[in-house]
């Protein structure tokens, strides 16, 4: 008679005989007691053959601490750890299994039920199926670099991805700080990653720059596994992935959003910025704003077309970079409207800024149907008052130009009236 017939009038065991996974039962002294029928056919032994054999006539010689430490574990608590154990079949062949055990307190005292979960299906879908020696060749193929870490962060190992990205010999690598391939503004962040490593923290992800063995800087995603308390790697697992064309498009992104399309120069968005941090970070009087309006753009559109105009504003924004210093910030605000931000109000510095813009725009501008344009720029000065807002310091300066137009405009027709 089966054990499971023993047991028909016990609902648990009827229970544990249905299960799909194996399922056995040992004494205090980890030697089986039951089996279900699952555990019967998939090792190969009778229920009769399996009782009395010990935990360490199944397990993996190089599990079996592994097995008598989690075996241990579950007497002190209801439902013991998950782990991952070799286990033997009657033709002596090993799978593995996911094992976890809880206390059976119906059973004798001291016994430990166990669940056995085969790995061998789940494995069907991983990569390399549990063959150490293919995935280490999948990891070496692969772009992303694989570094392994110890707790005092030098490399333990790593791909060779790491030659083919960085150009570092993998001999010159292994057993070095993690920190020297670290770009070193990055450093203080890794280490922190690194040093928090206790095997609780989980997964952390900081993008950085590596260098190469010239000194060149390769952008990267840095992906931080922490296993220091996992007993086979006891370190930290890092995944490094090339990310330089996503800071590429990043930057270009970040271009566009504050520059003018047409001139190339900063737009309103960045011009606002810079007179905000200008206003908040310097003394009164530290830094003036001026404020240049292009005279007789609507008569080119007019005459000419609007392409025209756009080829006179181009013209007129790379004209006005060209004079400015380089600290100095020019921008165009808006239809024919360009600002510039002096970190200065050395009256000789302005002044001679505003005779170069004159001396700039003297030469005529050639439009594509070759027609030759003349233009100007009425000036409007602003000092930047930290009291003010953008918007206020803005306002001074048209104001002011608007009185330079009309100034300019009386100028004009007087020199008629006396011709």
């Amino acid at each position: 008679m089966t054990h499971e017939e023993r047991h028909q009038g016990d609902p648990s065991a009827s229970v544990l005989a249905a299960l799909p996974d194996p399922v056995v039962v040992l004494d205090d002294h980890a030697r089986l007691i039951w089996a279900n029928q699952r555990a019967e056919s998939r090792f190969g032994w009778s229920a009769a053959d399996l009782r009395g054999r010990s935990v360490a006539h199944l397990a993996h010689p190089d599990d079996l601490e592994t097995a008598l430490a989690s075996l241990g574990s579950v007497a002190d608590k209801e439902v013991g750890s998950l782990v991952e154990l070799r286990l033997s079949d009657a033709a002596g062949g090993y799978a593995w299994f996911e094992v976890r055990g809880s206390r059976w307190d119906a059973g004798p005292p001291g016994s430990v039920v166990l669940v056995l979960r085969e790995m061998t299906d789940r494995r069907r879908w991983e990569l390399a199926r549990g063959d150490t020696a293919l995935l280490g060749a999948i990891l070496d193929a692969a772009p992303t670099m694989h570094l392994l870490l110890g707790r005092e962060g030098n490399v333990r190992g790593c791909s060779r991805a790491v030659t083919r990205v960085l150009h570092r010999p993998l001999d010159v690598t292994v057993d070095r700080p993690f920190l020297d391939l670290i770009a070193p503004g990055d450093r203080l962040a890794v280490s922190a990653v690194m040093e928090s490593a206790d095997g609780t923290t989980g997964t952390r992800t900081l993008e950085v720059e590596l260098r190469t063995a010239d000194g060149s800087p390769v952008p990267v995603q840095l992906t931080f596994v922490d296993l220091c308390a996992d007993r086979v790697v006891q370190g930290i697992v890092v995944a490094a992935v090339e990310i330089r064309a996503l800071v590429e498009a990043r930057a270009e992104l970040e271009h566009r959003a504050l520059h003018d399309d047409l001139t190339g120069l900063p737009n309103r968005r960045l011009l606002r910025r810079a007179i905000e941090e200008a206003r908040d970070g310097s003394r009164d009087g530290g830094h003036t704003l001026l404020f240049c309006d292009l005279d007789g753009l609507k008569r080119i559109n007019d005459r000419h077309g609007h392409r025209s105009g756009d080829t006179v504003l181009a013209q007129v924004a790379g004209r006005l970079a060209g004079v400015v210093r380089a600290e100095d910030l020019v921008a165009r605000l808006g239809g024919d409207e360009f600002v510039m931000l002096l970190p200065t109000d050395d009256r000789s510095v302005i002044d001679g800024l505003r005779q170069r813009i004159d001396d700039a725009l003297a030469a005529p501008i050639r439009l594509a149907d070759g027609a030759d344009v003349q233009v100007s720029v009425s000036v409007g000065e602003a000092p930047v008052r930290r009291e003010a807002t953008v918007d206020d310091l803005l306002a001074v300066a048209d104001a002011a130009m608007y009185e330079a137009k009309r100034g300019r405009g009386e100028r004009a027709g007087a020199a008629e009236g006396r011709s």
